[in-house]
């Protein structure tokens, strides 16, 4: 099963429930790593890869893990001062800066981080979103008859697909609202390429939206 695909440098990393692999040279290669991993970063000369069996890092051409070897990672964010795990019940954060870890208990998987304006968003298991108040406080709420299924960063705003379709996040000084978008059917993931946008819904196949 693959969880997640990412390119880096015109070199694509799968994540799988087999483990992480690349493909280089028309053929695919298998790392260190062959636990199930579900995500993987990059940010400068930096790899991390999120895995069953806690956080591991590319330290050359071996993978080691680094930090919390017995906790499943689900998702990674990292930013210039922040690397940030989620974790079936929270969120944990490691400041570069101190090189310290703090721990955000919450009431489920955090599945999905994102940054954007200086906020902290993610999505739960349980399809709620997840925001930091810029104050060292994380909350997670709902909205009613709605599941949130991924946030998409894009280069013109945050995108949210769910259960009723798409949305686009909107913020009113520090607080976040949800603009529909397009609705009728559930919107699990989608792409943006020049002036289009490719949706994968759960049940009307791909969808082509143009950009006005």
């Amino acid at each position: 099963m693959v969880n997640r695909m990412q390119m880096f440098e015109g070199t694509l990393y799968v994540c799988t429930n087999m483990g992480l692999f690349y493909h280089d040279s028309n053929r695919w290669h298998p790392t260190d790593i062959r636990i199930p991993c579900y995500q993987v970063k990059k940010q400068g000369d930096f790899v991390a890869a999120a895995t069953e069996y806690g956080l591991w890092c590319k330290n050359g051409n071996r993978w080691e893990c680094v930090a919390y070897p017995n906790t499943i990672v689900y998702e990674l964010l990292l930013t210039p001062q922040y690397y940030i795990l989620g974790f079936p019940d929270g969120i944990s954060l490691y400041d570069r800066l101190t090189g310290s870890w703090a721990e955000f208990p919450l009431q489920s998987a955090v599945t999905v981080l994102e940054a954007y304006r200086g906020f902290l968003l993610g999505v739960t298991l349980e399809g709620k979103l997840v925001q930091g108040n810029k104050k060292g406080e994380i909350h997670e709420f709902g909205f009613e008859g709605l599941s949130i299924y991924s946030l998409k960063l894009t280069e013109t705003g945050v995108f949210v697909c769910s259960s009723r379709g798409l949305y686009r996040l909107e913020t009113i000084g520090s607080t976040l609202f949800l603009r529909s978008m397009l609705t009728g059917y559930p919107v699990s993931d989608l792409h943006c390429s020049g002036d289009c946008m490719y949706l994968a819904t759960l049940f009307q196949g791909l969808k082509k939206v143009e950009l006005l």
